[in-house]
């Protein structure tokens, strides 16, 4: 995929269309009875809208564990990991990109449903996440379902911390997300659902977003999805 975009209007003087290239393995599965392993792998390369290089690259491994019961009930669980590349904050002379940018990604669908990264532009040439998530969900009948997902969220690249003259780094930590969700499918057209979240911040994220560590950061929504010939059971307002 090659995206092109105009350079930066404050460095060039004349239009310029720069471009980035993306290429890779889209997401491959291979199952043995009960147990799924997945993954993919990205790699970008090209400019940035400044005429920078860009190197970076976005990786994920999973595997899936699912278990049917008897009327209906299953239990499917997840552990998995995605690490997408970022730019050092401490090591000034490498001058190249290396931010993975998901391009217009479904951004929702991946690391927490709190939105703190990659959506509507926050994070992008940053210092890159490593997501290790573990998630559970759990049919109780064909109708109602319930799930809980736990993520841990740090740095790929290494963060600057102010507070210390020079360049030092801070804790690559960035927090812990905990999203509960639990629905009811009335039938193919009519669902019901509902979730709680709650992140756990660190000293890292405030530096790299602000704010304040002492204020709750959580959500909680109730959803009436109404979908004409909805096939498919979903937590957290995804697929």
């Amino acid at each position: 995929w090659n995206n092109g975009l105009q350079g930066d209007s404050a460095i060039f003087k004349e239009e310029k269309v720069l471009y980035t290239t993306t290429i890779g393995l889209p997401v491959i599965r291979y199952k043995e009875k009960d147990w799924t392993f997945g993954g993919f792998f990205y790699y970008q390369f090209g400019n940035d809208i400044k005429d920078r290089k860009v190197s970076a690259y976005d990786v994920s491994a999973e595997v899936n564990y699912t278990k049917p019961f008897t009327q209906g009930k299953k239990l499917s669980t997840t552990l998995g990991m995605e690490c997408l590349s970022g730019t050092s904050q401490t090591d000034t002379a490498n001058k190249e990109i290396h931010s993975y940018n998901p391009f217009y990604g479904t951004n929702h669908r991946f690391n927490g449903y709190m939105d703190y990264f990659y959506v509507g532009g926050r994070h992008l040439n940053s210092v890159g996440l490593m997501d290790a998530y573990l998630t559970m969900k759990y049919d109780f009948s064909p109708q109602f379902f319930a799930g809980a997902n736990l993520h841990y969220f740090q740095s790929t690249a290494s963060i600057r911390d102010p507070k210390v003259a020079g360049l030092v780094e801070a804790s690559s930590y960035l927090g812990t997300e905990i999203d509960i969700t639990a629905g009811y499918i009335f039938s193919d057209v009519l669902s019901f659902q509902a979730g709680y979240s709650q992140m756990l911040a660190s000293e890292s994220l405030k530096i790299l977003r602000g704010g304040s560590l002492s204020t709750s950061q959580n959500w909680a929504y109730f959803a009436i999805l109404f979908r004409p010939n909805m096939k498919n059971k979903f937590v957290g307002l995804k697929w």
